[in-house]
């Protein structure tokens, strides 16, 4: 099977998934590679069960003749890797965080990144601390190809923002990040948290009523409108 049309896929209950998961371990083997990324685990899912993700990691870990270190797209370790577990290993990548710079062509559902957008979410990334930036679509799969960023005008700008906030990243202080998420972040979250908080209360109250007949939820509406 193919997934996203594109990608062969074995099945999670045949033979052959053990076979890619042995050459690809004795592939890290051979080269010594210490560190690897399961982008697209959720590709094993395929049939509902994530377990078929854990299982192909836990089949490439068993034919491993070194310590390796590894993450799915999303940033969590497959549950096998012990080296995950050690506290060496966690400082090591405290600091894996990342964030996007969007290079985007105009689409019908919305307009080209802008350099106003990318500036926005740098300043985003700097104020949290993230180690990593990553140049791509401002939505997740398949990421960029050059023609992309050939025909987008503010290709150079937009790069050389990047740039800028990694430098500011490796100067800025603790209060600065702080004054960054003050002036945009904290107050977008605030806003989203009392708005989940009235919406919750909301509920609440009505169904306190409805649950003590439609006297009650009559009285409830009348309330409320005042």
């Amino acid at each position: 099977m193919t997934a996203y049309g594109q990608n062969a896929l074995p099945d999670n209950d045949s033979t052959l998934i053990e076979e890619v998961a042995r050459k690809f371990a004795e592939f890290l083997n051979r080269c010594g590679i210490p560190h690897t990324e399961y982008d697209g685990a959720e590709l094993h899912a395929y049939n509902g069960r994530m377990w078929g993700y854990h299982k192909f990691a836990s089949l490439v870990y068993q034919n491993l003749d070194q310590p390796v270190t590894a993450f799915s797209s999303s940033g969590v370790p497959p549950p096998c890797y012990l080296e995950h577990r050690l506290n060496a290993t966690r400082r090591l990548f405290q600091g894996r965080l990342k964030g996007i710079v969007p290079i985007m062509l105009d689409e019908p559902a919305r307009p080209a990144s802008t350099v106003l957008d990318a500036h926005w979410g740098l300043s985003q990334m700097c104020a949290h601390g993230y180690n990593f930036y990553n140049i791509q679509k401002p939505e997740p799969l398949f990421g960029i190809n050059v023609n992309t960023l050939k025909q987008h005008g503010r290709t150079s700008a937009i790069l050389e923002a990047a740039r800028n906030w990694k430098r500011i990243n490796g100067l800025i202080q603790p209060a600065q990040r702080r004054q960054i998420l003050r002036t945009m972040a904290l107050k977008t979250i605030r806003s989203s948290r009392r708005a989940i908080i009235s919406s919750r209360a909301s509920c609440m109250s009505l169904s306190r009523a409805t649950a003590a007949g439609g006297g009650a939820w009559a009285r409830s509406t009348r309330t409320t409108k005042r």
